[in-house]
């Protein structure tokens, strides 16, 4: 992203769809928005801390409009497969809206 005003007025009217990929199969611009966020380009990034390791709420809570997911890995007892498949159900239940953070 450029650094000139006009790109920054199309991000707050795009919301987080701004840092999203060009494809659902390639990785968002996470770090750039943290970045604006942080210097108060956009508005705070708005996220959801999910402590249970279950794909059935990443379904759920992915389309509800969060700008990010924080999946908590550190303190739970699932596989690689079930991770992988919360992340990618975030990004594609949320049509790449929402950004999974995976700690």
């Amino acid at each position: 992203m450029s650094k000139n005003g006009e790109e920054y007025k199309n991000v707050s009217s795009k919301g987080m769809m701004a840092y999203a990929a060009p494809s659902l199969f390639q990785p968002h611009k996470a770090r750039q928005a943290i970045r604006d966020a942080h210097d108060k380009k956009i508005p705070p990034i708005i996220c959801y801390y999910a402590g249970l390791s279950s794909v059935p709420i990443t379904r759920y809570v992915a389309p509800m409009g969060f700008d990010a997911c924080w999946i908590d890995w550190e303190h739970t007892s699932c596989n690689v497969e079930t991770m992988t498949t919360m992340v990618h159900e975030t990004v594609f239940m949320s049509g790449g809206r929402t950004i999974p953070f995976v700690r």
